[in-house]
């Protein structure tokens, strides 16, 4: 529990709306307490149970239901972990360090897969606006979303180009 709580802080710091790794941490932590879950009410309705077998249990359950409610707030997206979806200047304030604005600020034009949660993201839902759009009326250039910042061409040319001089650098003829 406490590692899943650092790496929750690494994520917001690092700007991660809504990680992988802890969905599915907090989803086996759930599923596997299924059978300790059921158990642990066959015990206690078949026999008398001591004081510090009662502990265990409850602590079992309290432990159980904080695992399905971490679960339960994994499913929704911290947009706050981005600096540039924050409402106010103050908000957008890091705590150590300066605010650089990213973007131009539009909402609006913000791909909703930035913002999605992870499960969101990996069955492709954060499309459905779009797709409903589309369905209903003919798509224009102003229904688009705006590229992420890091699959625009500025930032795909700059990473290539890096390897490739690494790549160059590597194969030269010695």
């Amino acid at each position: 529990m406490i590692l899943a709580t650092f790496i929750t802080h690494y994520e917001f710091r690092k700007g991660v709306i809504s990680g992988g790794v802890l969905f599915f941490y907090w989803l086996l932590l759930f599923c596997l307490g299924v059978v300790p879950f059921r158990s642990n009410i066959m015990r206690m309705q078949n026999a008398e149970q001591d004081v510090v077998e009662m502990f265990h249990v409850v602590v079992f359950y309290v432990s159980y239901g904080l695992a399905f409610l971490q679960l339960l707030l994994s499913l929704f997206s911290d947009v706050a972990a981005r600096p540039e979806f924050r409402r106010s200047d103050r908000e957008r304030q890091p705590l150590l360090g300066r605010y650089t604005p990213v973007g131009g600020g539009d909402l609006r034009k913000v791909s909703p897969e930035i913002t999605a949660p992870f499960w969101l993201r990996m069955i492709f839902m954060w499309t459905t606006t779009m797709l409903l759009t589309g369905y209903r009326r003919e798509l224009t250039f102003d229904d688009l979303w705006d590229l992420k910042p890091e699959d625009k061409c500025d930032e795909v040319v700059t990473r290539f180009e890096n390897e490739w001089e690494k790549e160059l650098e590597r194969t030269k003829w010695k």
